[in-house]
């Protein structure tokens, strides 16, 4: 008795299975994961180190090099397609992976790790750096902006760190990222008549408040088998403590401070870039979610915290969701769902005027019965729901269709020829 035979035979046992099955891929549809795009393993990476004030072929051969006899010592580093680019002041090496690297994440954690303790590299003093950048397959799930006509920069800096700090509560959060963040800076106006006028020159005062804005060991005492560690208080905290700061004395013997022979202002640094959004000025929150998590879901607990965050801010600030990925993932997964529903009722009209009622019936059951189980074998194997796979489903959705009459028909012809 073959298998076609024992579920014939076996009708109830037959049903059980495909109800069970059915149910588990309505629960899949529901709960598996879902992205917009699906995840991208990019086998690439960067190196950068900078080395400022070199020329090209002081880079190339102190830096540049080093770097790379490094690199191939990596089993995992492809060397015939690792390649540098080496300019005044900065080298970048783009490192390629072997195809045999699995989780090229882990290699590059660990590359990061190896070049910060490093001591064979042997790099020349002032070399900044080397960094890895491989950060090429994230793509952010929220763009959020914090906008405003009326805070300042500082005051939505502030604003965005305390929606970070709301938004990271959320389990399934990755990486957060903030853009357009203007630095602040106290800048310092010396006064060139009273340098002359007490005798200070300005290599004095630089060095001076390099020397006291510094935190440093001490040392400790031992008193009694207990160790009291000293601490020094030369860290500034406030501009009036830098305005305080003595740099010098003057000729009679007087102390003279900072702020007796320059002007101190706190200012925003010059500005590398400027966001707006609405003709605003923002601050961007981009938002990244960790793998395997539903998108849509995400979304909600996202925007809920949104919601809890824009009540404590003042009326002039806005926070507005430039790229909403959950939305969009919810809207494909709709729209497949309603091509679904179409091809269903389409197929039992057409077959309910052309074939007995029974027969419409196991047609019409073939279809759903195929996409449960299509969707139940991809959360079983880790397949998410993004674009790629919601297109291929509904490509498909022809040939199931096409399938489940012919097979159906052709049954029936067989059972009338016993």
């Amino acid at each position: 008795m073959n298998f076609i035979e024992r579920t014939l035979k076996n009708r109830q046992v037959t049903l059980t299975i495909l109800a069970i099955v059915f149910v588990v891929g309505v629960y899949s549809l529901f709960t598996m994961p879902r992205r917009e795009d699906p995840k991208l393993t990019v086998p690439q990476g960067l190196v950068i180190a900078y080395y400022p004030g070199a020329t090209a072929t002081q880079v190339e051969e102190q830096v540049t090099k080093k770097i790379e006899q490094y690199l191939f010592q990596y089993e995992e580093v492809y060397k015939g397609k690792t390649t540098s680019t080496t300019r005044d002041g900065v080298t970048v090496v783009n490192v390629w992976l072997n195809d045999n690297v699995k989780k090229p994440e882990i290699f590059w954690s660990k590359l990061r790790h190896q070049l910060l303790v490093a001591k064979s590299l042997d790099l020349p003093d002032g070399v900044m750096g080397p960094i890895v950048n491989s950060d090429f397959g994230d793509t952010e799930a929220l763009l959020i902006s914090v906008e405003s006509d009326k805070a300042s920069h500082a005051e939505l800096n502030e604003y965005a760190k305390e929606l970070e700090n709301n938004i990271r509560t959320v389990k399934a959060t990755s990486k957060i990222k903030r853009y357009g963040e203007q630095k602040e800076q106290i800048t310092v106006y010396f006064n060139s008549d009273k340098l002359s006028l007490y005798g200070i020159s300005l290599r004095q005062v630089v060095d001076v408040l390099q020397s006291e804005n510094s935190i440093s060991p001490t040392g400790e005492i031992e008193i009694q088998e207990k160790n009291v560690t000293f601490y020094n208080s030369g860290y500034y905290t406030d501009i009036s403590e830098i305005g305080n700061q003595i740099v010098g004395t003057s000729e009679t013997g007087g102390v003279v401070r900072l702020r007796d022979i320059a002007e101190l202002k706190r200012e925003q640094s010059e500005p590398s870039s400027n966001i707006s959004v609405n003709g605003k000025k923002a601050i961007i929150v981009a938002v990244q979610m960790n793998e395997g998590n539903n998108v849509v879901w995400f979304g909600k607990d996202v925007n809920q915290k949104i919601d809890e965050v824009s009540k404590r801010f003042p009326s002039s600030v806005k926070l507005t969701t430039i790229v909403n990925q959950p939305e969009i993932v919810n809207e494909n997964v709709t729209h497949f769902m309603r091509e679904f529903l179409i091809a269903i009722i389409a197929v039992i009209i057409v077959i309910m005027l052309l074939l007995p009622l029974r027969v419409a019936a196991v047609a019409a059951t073939a279809i759903p019965m195929t996409i449960a189980t299509t969707i139940a074998l991809m959360h079983t194997f880790g397949i998410e729901l993004h674009q790629v796979s919601l297109i291929s489903l509904i490509v498909v959705l022809g040939m199931v269709v096409d399938d489940a009459i012919v097979v159906t028909d052709n049954y029936v012809d067989l059972l009338d020829k016993g």
